[in-house]
Formats: C-alpha cells, sequence, structure tokens
C-alpha cells in the first residue's frame, strides 16, 4: 500500500512538471479569424456563454454551437487597423506563464497614403477542461512591454 502512495505521488509530480514545462516553453493556442460583424467593440473581450456569444452575434442558433460553448470560452480580440491590415497567416497565439500573447510583426515603415486599413475580428479558442483557469488569463498583445 506504501509503495502504490510512493508512485502515485511521483507520477503526481511528474505529470505536474511536465505540464509547468509546457505553459513556460508556451502552448499554441488555436483562433479563428471572423469574417462577419459582431455587437461589440473593444480589445479584447472573453466569451464564456452560448447565450452570450448569441447575443452579441458571435454565433448563430445550434445545438453544435451551443455543445461547442460547454466546452469551450473565446477570447475575442482585434488585431491590425490603421497603417497596416494584419492577415490572420501573420498572427501567431500563445499562451506562457498565463499571459495571452498575441503577436504580430508590425511593418516597421512610414504609413503608405492609401488611408486607413481595416481590423480583423479573430477568436481564441480556449478548452474550459484544459484550461480550467481560463477566465483569469491575461491577454497581451504584440506592442504592450
Amino acid at each position: 500500500m506504501k509503495k502504490n502512495i510512493i508512485v502515485f505521488t511521483i507520477i503526481l509530480f511528474l505529470s505536474c512538471k511536465v505540464a509547468q514545462n509546457q505553459t513556460k516553453k508556451g502552448d499554441k493556442l488555436p483562433f479563428r479569424a471572423i469574417d462577419y460583424s459582431v455587437k461589440w467593440e473593444g480589445k479584447v473581450r472573453l466569451v464564456t456563454t452560448y447565450k452570450e456569444a448569441l447575443r452579441i452575434r458571435l454565433t448563430s442558433k445550434s445545438k453544435k454551437n451551443e455543445r461547442f460553448y460547454s466546452k469551450n470560452a473565446v477570447y475575442l480580440f482585434e488585431v491590425g487597423g490603421g497603417c497596416f491590415g494584419a492577415s490572420p497567416s501573420e498572427i501567431s497565439v500563445t499562451l506562457k506563464n498565463n499571459i495571452i500573447n498575441i503577436n504580430w510583426e508590425e511593418p516597421n515603415e512610414l504609413c503608405p497614403e492609401v488611408g486607413e486599413m481595416s481590423a480583423f475580428w479573430g477568436e481564441i479558442i480556449i478548452n474550459k477542461k484544459d484550461y480550467p483557469n481560463y477566465e483569469r488569463l491575461k491577454v497581451k498583445y504584440y506592442w504592450e512591454e
């Protein structure tokens, strides 16, 4: 019995260390671009329920979408705009030390004379089971120190 407890403790300790190391180096998080208008303005918003997603027109009524929000939360974010527009392929989203980093290599040049570019909305998908502290995660944009 004592041997089982010791073995279990060692396994638990090692699995916690592996999970901790993965978060330190940065987990890549899935995100997708939204090609429709949502009823919200701001930098970042956490959407945790299907009802909330319906209210801001982030999703449509369906059992599939209801199941999605029962298992996942979404951080809605905006990137680009102003002088330069970003495309989803230029964006990288990682999680490190409870901070979601939205990375984009903004061009380091003078603004073109064509006027303002439009930004795009994206959804960072957080699995509630894999990240039980998802509500306490912070979001940091590429320009923030």
